[in-house]
């Protein structure tokens, strides 16, 4: 991939994320204020705690369209896709009460999302298809189940874990075929529900289901991976409490010798028989992210190590096949580390075009061309900006966070403490100029640094 330098001219222009939202605040608390408060009034604490205006931005394969979960700053989430040619915007209408709470593209025109109930995991997975983005469909319903991989070779078979495939019909990991779009909503929470009703959202769910997978032995199956090229790799199982790394060679399981009770899994390596993984360290001695063999547990090469900061993140993996090429991760600060000289310049051009700020690579296209950047500082939440390298040039989204004024914030402040058992740790103060209102009323469990704009 080349990387030309950029130019500020031949902006974008600003896309405007002006979706109405229903209406769910507070007496108490203004939830459709989008502005800051005036200089002269008291900041109120929740300010902060609002759910970001967007979050998730995902760039197509093609790189023109993004699509991002949207909030409004209410807590209520749905899907919106953005036109970058035209710079226009919709908000997908869900379906029913639902909530959207993750989603991935599998092609360049469809998108495959997770919704949940009232915040209960996995109420249903559905589809829906540019052109017809008011026209989403369910493809599972009324079941638990987490996304796997998309495989390169089928972008249109989704590999997810569902809980179960309707009554009497246990599930797994199944081949699910995103092209069956005949189902309709089945509500299994409103009241005098028919026994009907079960049997038809069971049918809808077995019509989109091909095939399925063998089931891992050893216990209860706690998560899957798949490879750089979107396959079926591993999966981890569960019994008497100790966790177990399963081997998935494309017809059956073996289970690795690898103790989970030292590695965190961040995923698979380019070579699908290694795994990145975050070395558990119980000496003292900050953790390591490196490559491990899955099938005999000797440890490789070292990715990433600091003197001073355990690994707190994950690996940014390119868009197809997903090697990974850095690492977004918080230490002092928020920062993210390049394995590929490519990425290494784009960091360092984007950082001259923003100093003082801190950015991260949010989302890219496959040919590497086009880039979600995120934006942010200690006083500033996060921006989001597009950066097309072909045509050289740099558009902003709107801030996740418009209500808060970067000029009305104080420096932040780290605090370095140790804890009574030894441990070093850092603590981030974070306020405003004027005065605070509600603090006493202030919700908890801050992470470091603006959260949810990413």
């Amino acid at each position: 991939m080349n990387t030309p330098n950029l130019s500020r001219r031949g902006f974008l222009g600003i896309v405007l994320l002006a979706a109405t939202m229903a209406s769910v605040a507070a007496p108490t608390l203004d939830l459709e204020r989008l502005d800051p408060v005036a200089n002269d009034q008291p900041v109120p604490i929740r300010d902060f705690f609002r759910p970001a205006y967007f979050s998730s931005l995902q760039l197509n394969f093609a790189g023109i369209h993004v699509a991002a979960l949207v909030s409004g700053g209410f807590d209520k989430y749905r899907m919106m896709v953005v036109d970058l040619a035209k710079n226009d915007l919709e908000v997908l209408p869900g379906i029913g009460r639902m909530d959207v709470n993750r989603f991935d593209w599998s092609t360049d025109d469809r998108l495959i999302f997770s919704l949940s109930l009232e915040n209960q995991w996995g109420g249903a997975l559905a589809a829906v298809n540019g052109g017809s983005w008011d026209n989403p469909y369910p493809l599972i319903q009324s079941g638990r189940h987490s996304l796997i991989g998309i495989p390169e070779s089928d972008r249109l078979r989704r590999l997810p874990w569902v809980s179960s495939l309707g009554r009497g019909k246990d599930g797994g990991i199944v081949k699910l075929n995103t092209d069956v779009n005949s189902a309709h909503c089945v509500d299994l929470q409103r009241a005098n529900v028919k026994s009907y009703d079960y049997s038809l959202g069971d049918d809808y769910n077995r019509k989109s289901v091909p095939a399925s997978f063998p089931v891992p032995e050893g216990g209860i199956e706690s998560g899957d991976l798949s490879d750089t090229d979107g396959d079926l790799a591993y999966s981890y199982t569960l019994k008497d409490g100790i966790s177990t790394l399963q081997h998935f060679n494309g017809d059956a399981w073996s289970a690795s010798p690898v103790d989970r009770e030292f590695v965190d899994v961040l995923g698979v390596s380019e070579d699908r028989a290694h795994l990145n993984v975050n070395q558990d360290r119980y000496d003292g001695a900050p953790s390591p992210v490196r490559e491990m063999d899955a099938m005999s547990g000797e440890m490789g090469r070292v990715l990433l190590e600091d003197n001073g900061y355990d690994f707190e993140g994950d690996l940014y993996r390119d868009r197809a096949p997903r090697l990974p090429v850095g690492a977004v991760f918080d230490w002092a600060t928020p920062a993210m580390v390049w394995f590929e000289q490519t990425y290494q310049d784009l960091q360092k051009l984007f950082e001259g075009i923003f100093p003082r700020k801190i950015v991260r690579i949010v989302s890219g296209n496959q040919p590497g061309s086009v880039f979600v950047w995120a934006v942010s500082s200690d006083v500033d939440p996060m921006s989001h900006y597009v950066v097309d390298l072909d045509k050289k040039s740099l558009g902003p989204l709107k801030a996740s966070r418009p209500w808060i004024d970067p000029k009305g914030m104080n420096r932040m402040k780290i605090i370095k403490y140790r804890t009574a058992d030894g441990h070093k740790l850092d603590a981030y103060l974070m306020l405003p100029k004027g005065r605070i209102e509600g603090l006493a009323g202030a919700p908890r469990g801050v992470s470091s640094w603006w959260s949810g704009g990413a």
